[in-house]
C-alpha cells in the first residue's frame, strides 16, 4: 500500500468523490463501526475547518465527522485513509472500494412513467441520490419551483448543500430488521419500472409506491378537468335549449 499522507477536508473530498467506502473501526478502538457499502461526503466548508459524513444507504446508519469537534487527524491515500478522534475513542478504518452506491437505480421499463426534467436543474433521481433525501415527484416539483429558484444559486451548490442551507426539516429514521414483501405485488417489487428481473431496496420501493401515486393523482386531476368540460358544454346545451323553448320562432328557421 502506498505510503498515508496528511490530508485535509479538501483533499478527502478529492479522493472519494464518485466512490463508495467501507468502514470498519481502528485497532484498539473503543467504539465498534463497520459499513460495507457507505457514501462519504466530505463538506470542506462545514463549520471552520469541514466536516466528514458517512451514509450507508442500506441501513440508513450516519456518521457525523466535525473537524472542530471530532477529528484530530486524518491520513491517506486514493486507497484507503485513517481518521483519528480528538476525544481518544480511537478512530475509522475508512477503505476506499468503488464507485457511488446509487440509492435509487435508473428506471429501465420504456412504458413507466416519465418525469419531467429541467434544463436548468437535476433529475428527481439524481437529486435523492446526491442529497440522500427522498422526495416525492410532488415535492420535487415544490423543490424546483419555490427553493431552488428563489436561492438563485447553480444547481450542483443546490444539490451539494441541500440538507445544511436549503432544506426545511429533514427527518431521519433509523432502519433495522427484515423488510418482507409479495414478488407478484407490482407496487412493492417494482415490476413495473423495472423491466428484468430485480431486487429492488426498500428507496426503490418507497419511490415505487410514490410515483404511482402521482400517477393516480394525475389521473384524477385530469378526469376532474375532463368532467369540469364536459359538465360546461352540457350548461351551454342546456342553456340553448331552455332559450329556444321560450322562443321557438326566433330559433326557427
Amino acid at each position: 500500500m502506498n505510503k498515508l499522507h496528511v490530508l485535509t477536508i479538501m483533499d478527502v473530498k478529492e479522493l472519494v468523490e464518485g466512490k463508495t467506502v467501507t468502514v470498519s473501526s481502528t485497532d484498539g478502538s473503543a467504539i465498534s463501526v463497520h459499513m460495507k457499502n457507505a457514501v462519504l461526503i466530505a463538506d470542506p466548508e462545514a463549520g471552520t475547518d469541514g466536516k466528514i459524513t458517512l451514509f450507508e444507504p442500506d441501513t440508513g446508519c450516519k456518521i457525523d465527522l466535525d473537524s472542530d469537534n471530532f477529528i484530530e487527524s486524518i491520513r491517506g491515500n486514493e486507497n484507503a485513509m485513517v481518521v483519528r478522534f480528538s476525544n481518544g475513542m480511537g478512530g475509522l478504518d475508512i477503505e476506499i472500494t468503488g464507485k457511488t452506491l446509487s440509492l435509487i437505480h435508473p428506471i429501465t421499463n420504456k412504458y413507466a412513467r416519465k418525469e419531467p426534467v429541467h434544463k436548468n436543474f437535476v433529475s428527481r433521481y439524481e437529486f435523492i441520490n446526491r442529497t440522500g433525501v427522498f422526495v416525492t415527484p410532488e415535492y420535487f416539483e415544490y423543490i424546483y419551483d419555490m427553493e431552488f429558484k428563489n436561492a438563485n444559486v447553480s444547481a450542483d451548490e443546490f444539490v451539494d448543500h441541500y440538507g445544511e442551507k436549503y432544506s426545511n426539516c429533514i427527518q431521519e429514521v433509523p432502519l433495522s430488521g427484515t423488510f418482507k414483501y409479495e414478488i407478484m405485488d407490482e407496487s412493492m417489487s417494482c415490476l413495473a419500472l423495472y423491466e428484468d428481473v430485480f431486487e429492488p431496496n426498500l428507496w426503490e420501493i418507497v419511490n415505487s409506491l410514490a410515483v404511482e401515486y402521482e400517477a393516480e393523482r394525475q389521473l384524477k386531476w385530469e378526469n376532474i378537468e375532463s368532467y369540469k368540460s364536459a359538465l360546461q358544454e352540457a350548461y351551454g346545451i342546456l342553456g340553448k335549449m331552455q332559450l329556444e323553448s321560450k322562443n321557438p320562432s326566433k330559433y326557427q328557421s
